[in-house]
């Protein structure tokens, strides 16, 4: 099996929230709440980079 990492955007983001999580996965989070929590956290971190860049 080959696997390739993508960026996320408006042409494949419905195949991404399509899939799903097993069963037997319960600590893994579905593809919708881990899409949102890097929406939330993109400024954030691109603050503190940009901060400690200025130090």
């Amino acid at each position: 099996m080959s696997i390739s990492l993508k960026p996320i955007d408006e042409t494949n983001r419905e195949a991404v929230l399509a899939l799903s999580v097993r069963e037997d996965q319960p600590f893994v989070a579905p593809n919708d709440v881990s899409l949102r929590q890097a929406d939330e956290t993109l400024d954030e971190i691109a603050c503190e980079i940009y901060k400690n860049a200025k130090d």
